[in-house]
């Protein structure tokens, strides 16, 4: 199976998978042929999607979280309504859509009630930046859509500005919702208005030509790379060489060492690397093999082999660092 779900659970395990994951293997885990892709993003409890997946049981829904805690939630929900068709990865939306699914192959994302990072020095954290926004409109299907609730009016018109010359735009203050959830139902009793975003894909929006001009930051984002152990003569490194340090690679990738274990033919280094804003911990096994050595990623790591991690492997083998 290319698609990693340990047992009993409803979790991709996603870098262990054979990434993007492609809807034909959706199919295949859960039993629906070409069934319509509804992504979440940041569902907390998972209540709305629950719903949303008792209500369409031909469609697959897949959710993003990082809290743990939202992840149990979600579990225990499907668990308990017996859902085949709810999916959850346990990563940031942005970043989950980038190394998990191919472009064009989602036909709506819900962004329901995301933070609005309301602080200008905060605006990068915000989940419709325009940046963020170009990455979304690529893994949609054509004509596909993100629908977000938001009781901020300051974040509607931030994102109505960033969405300009990538989606149709359609907003409009709601009060009534076929599906309502812990904080709506909260932010309905306190009077609170909820403004509805809707952003379509045209393919009259976001041109060729454009997108040479908007797309800039997303060629940037890490890509997978999938590479084999480095053979070499001798580890060109000490301990002290290496712990508690950090190194630039290359512009926009940096990594830091952290704690490492020597043994009679074995290292392990503790490394966490920074690959244009993207983080992975993970460890480094560099082990005698015959009379040579071998770096690689340990096989205990649950990691995402991307071009920078190659980069780094290359580097830490040629005592390039």
């Amino acid at each position: 199976m290319k698609i990693k779900i340990p047992p009993s659970t409803n979790q991709i395990d996603f870098k262990r998978s054979e990434l993007p994951i492609y809807i034909k293997d959706l199919s295949e885990i859960v039993g629906i042929e070409n069934p319509t892709i509804y992504v979440e993003i940041g569902f907390g409890n998972g209540e709305f999607l629950v719903e949303m997946a008792k209500r369409e049981k031909s469609s697959v829904f897949i959710g993003f979280e990082i809290s743990g805690i939202g992840i149990e939630k979600l579990r225990s929900r499907v668990r308990k309504e017996n859902l085949k068709n709810v999916l959850c990865i346990r990563e940031d939306g942005f970043w989950g859509l980038h190394f998990c699914f191919p472009d064009s192959s989602i036909d709506k994302i819900f962004i329901n009630f995301p933070d609005p990072w309301p602080k200008r020095k905060h605006e990068e954290r915000r989940i419709t930046t325009r940046k963020k926004l170009i990455l979304l409109h690529e893994k949609l299907k054509p004509e596909g859509k993100i629908e977000i609730l938001t009781d901020s009016k300051n974040f509607v018109d931030y994102t109505i500005e960033q969405a300009k010359e990538i989606f149709k735009v359609k907003t409009e203050e709601r009060k009534d919702f076929s599906i309502t959830t812990k904080y709506m139902r909260k932010w309905l009793l306190q009077g609170r208005k909820i403004y509805s975003v809707l952003l379509e894909k045209s393919k009259n929006l976001l041109t060729p030509e454009s997108k040479k001009y908007y797309n800039f930051e997303i060629e940037k984002l890490p890509k997978i790379k999938m590479f084999l152990e480095r053979k070499i003569e001798k580890f060109a490194y000490k301990k002290e060489d290496l712990e508690h340090k950090v190194f630039k690679i290359e512009e926009g990738i940096f990594v830091k060492f952290f704690d490492i274990l020597e043994g009679k033919n074995k290292i392990l280094i503790e490394t966490l690397i920074s690959e244009h804003g993207y983080e992975q911990l993970f460890i480094i096994k560099v082990e005698r093999k015959g009379e040579k050595f071998a770096v690689d990623i340990s096989p205990f790591s649950s990691v995402i082999r991307t071009e920078g991690i190659e980069k780094l492997i290359e580097k830490l083998s040629q005592g390039q660092l």
